[in-house]
């Protein structure tokens, strides 16, 4: 029997938004373009179009690094991931950013080895030298045809389906999952939860507010809730959980 801890990471695992906290950190200007073209843009498209500007501006990945290093990482989330880790626990988080901002930012707090896997839209550097990203789910590869609220790059249904399958490939049965996340993003891989599962969803957030507003949908999440507005929550409740 195995249980696991899958974490949303935006809003959800840190205390910011990574793509605002960036474009906007760096370039006020840029990310005042990115709301001009929001609606006619996919989100992963604009942000690669927006890293490729602030570089143009004379930014460089070091630049870059160096301002997502100071992003707000609560030491209640980080002391979450520690006891996960020393639980053996495995962690995976989902996330429609990006693998160099996840990764700098767990490297600088220094909880990158407390995570398992992360599924997230791939960085790379190109011909130019620029720090790019593109979709998890490339236009050229098969879409995920999800009728619940998923961004078109990433379902996160899917991604919680497969994973469990792998676990599953592997022999393990797993006693229990919690899934930590704010975004309507979040929805689809809740409605893959089991009542031994439990949801951890942040208030006050885009997925808390679309839930209120359709209580139908709702409905469709089997797992135990856990409302949390601060990290604190989390800290007090997920260690409890997985101590059952």
């Amino acid at each position: 029997m195995l249980s696991i801890a899958v974490f949303d990471f935006d809003w959800s695992l840190i205390e910011e938004d990574s793509d605002y906290w960036t474009i906007y950190g760096l370039s006020p200007k840029v990310w005042q373009e990115v709301r001009e073209k929001r609606l006619d843009w996919q989100w992963t498209d604009l942000m690669d179009y927006a890293l490729c500007k602030i570089q143009e501006e004379g930014f460089t990945k070091q630049d870059i690094a160096n301002h997502l290093k100071t992003i707000p990482f609560s030491i209640e989330m980080r002391n979450v991931l520690l006891d996960l880790k020393q639980r053996n626990v495995p962690v995976i988080l989902m996330s429609d950013a990006n693998t160099f901002y996840i990764e700098t930012i767990l490297q600088a707090y220094g909880v990158r080895d407390c995570i398992t896997e992360i599924i997230t839209n791939p960085s790379y550097i190109d011909a130019q030298d620029r720090l790019r990203v593109r979709r998890h789910i490339l236009t050229t590869d098969k879409q995920h045809q999800c009728q619940n609220p998923c961004s078109l790059n990433i379902c996160k249904g899917q991604e919680l389906d497969q994973l469990m399958q792998r676990y599953e490939a592997q022999g393990l049965t797993l006693a229990k999952i919690a899934y930590t996340g704010d975004g309507k993003n979040d929805f689809c891989p809740a409605t893959r939860l089991r009542p031994s599962d439990t949801f951890f969803l942040r208030q006050e957030k885009s997925l808390h507010k679309y839930l209120d507003r359709l209580p139908e949908e709702k409905a469709r999440i089997q797992s135990q809730l856990v409302y949390w507005l601060k990290p604190e929550t989390v800290w007090d409740s997920m260690p409890k959980y997985f101590s059952l």
